[in-house]
């Protein structure tokens, strides 16, 4: 599936799993990747936001303290796995390509 998605998409599925092992989350849900959307220097997501009249940097700041108020887990582990709101985005995604 990885491999269908554009280089942007790539690109923020990747960031969402740093994020998500960032925070310790044990799973990647939409908001990691609206947060690695919104971190691509390139990326469409803050132009679209500011086209609808939004501003993307408290966009930003609001995904960030809601990513630091999920429940938080620790340990080892090398892959954090898609959650099922994940799972059903790149879903969507897939069906739109």
């Amino acid at each position: 599936m990885f491999d269908k998605l554009t280089i942007k998409a790539q690109e923020a599925l990747e960031s969402a799993a740093k994020l998500a092992q960032k925070y310790n989350h044990p799973q990647i849900d939409p908001e990691h990747f609206l947060l690695g959307l919104l971190s691509q220097k390139e990326g469409i997501i803050s132009p679209l936001l500011t086209r609808v009249g939004a501003e993307p940097s408290l966009v930003y700041n609001e995904m960030e303290k809601l990513l630091q108020a999920k429940p938080r887990a620790y340990g080892d582990t090398l892959q954090v796995p898609l959650s099922s709101g994940g799972k059903a985005l790149l879903d969507k995604k897939r069906r739109a390509i």
